[in-house]
């Protein structure tokens, strides 16, 4: 598909996207309307950074950070370009390629979408919780990136693997469920605790 097929394909599904929350907001069927408008903007982001080239931009400004606190972790590494580290390990030295999983841009914008359109926050409040949730989002990243060259350094170029796909992600996964516990699941218990106190002390069955 050429440039401007895929640029009117996503332009098009934005005014599908559009249209349809609109509709489910209209007929006040909340939670889909909530799952649709924070779903479909994660993917128009994570596809539009794509398309007009953020995503290689993001990519490689993550690279380098990571080639630059490398040292920290006494790891000696080199930035190759947008999307490699040059890592030394025992035996000489190793190539570490980067792809969009390293970017965090997917995390950051389910994130967004998610908070952007709940309900129960305010807007400064909704500024404030995705400043912090993206700053977390960010650093656990970089340290997930420090631990796979770390892991390729020290225990070779045989542990990429695990540095990569065991240790690395379960240590992202883990922060980014206690981030969205705290900035999302937590205070939605405490909201809703509260409506049901409220509506006990008016005496609402």
């Amino acid at each position: 598909m050429s440039q401007a097929a895929t640029l009117t394909v996503f332009l098009i599904s934005i005014v599908v996207y559009a249209a349809g929350i609109l509709v489910f907001r209209r007929r006040r069927a909340w939670l889909t309307y909530y799952v649709t408008a924070a779903l479909g903007l994660a993917l128009i982001l994570i596809f539009g950074a794509r398309l007009v080239g953020i995503s290689d931009k993001i990519e490689g400004a993550v690279t380098y950070t990571t080639s630059m606190l490398a040292p920290l972790v006494g790891v000696n590494a080199r930035f190759l370009g947008q999307n490699a580290i040059l890592v030394k390990d025992a035996l000489g030295w190793v190539v570490l390629e980067t792809n969009i999983e390293c970017s965090a841009l997917i995390e950051s914008s389910i994130l967004l979408g998610l908070i952007l359109y709940y309900p129960g926050f305010s807007k400064q409040r909704k500024a404030a919780t995705i400043g912090i949730g993206l700053i977390v989002t960010i650093i656990a990243n970089l340290m997930r990136m420090l631990i796979i060259t770390w892991f390729a350094a020290t225990m070779g170029r045989q542990a990429i693997f695990w540095g990569h796909a065991v240790v690395g992600r379960l240590f992202f996964f883990v922060v980014i469920i206690a981030l969205y516990w705290f900035i999302l699941t937590r205070p939605t218990v405490v909201i809703v605790g509260q409506n049901v106190e409220s509506q006990g002390a008016n005496g609402t069955p």
